[in-house]
């Protein structure tokens, strides 16, 4: 399993400073602010939208997806809708 390997074990020893993990059952898509991004880039942001092609729906994914990053308090209410528990420095 990747997540549990001796490099990723190394990066978390060397990072445990500024990062928090949580175990988390294989699939939980409740728990993982990931699915709620695609969620929200599916569903609300490019809802309407009808790409003739690949590379058009490629592009206008990569920058929707760079505009959501870049609203801070959009991501934030992604990370906060999950139901993980988070400490409150989290999405703050």
């Amino acid at each position: 399993m990747i997540h549990r390997s001796k490099k990723v074990k190394e990066f978390l020893g060397n990072h445990n400073d500024r990062l928090i993990t949580r175990r988390v059952p294989p699939y939980s898509p409740d728990l993982n602010p990931d699915e709620l991004v695609w969620n929200a880039l599916k569903y609300q942001k490019l809802s309407n939208f009808c790409a003739k092609s690949y590379d058009e729906l490629y592009k206008m994914a990569e920058l929707t997806m760079n505009m959501m990053n870049s609203d801070p308090e959009s991501m934030r209410k992604i990370i906060r809708g999950t139901k993980l528990p988070l400490p409150s420095t989290v999405g703050n």
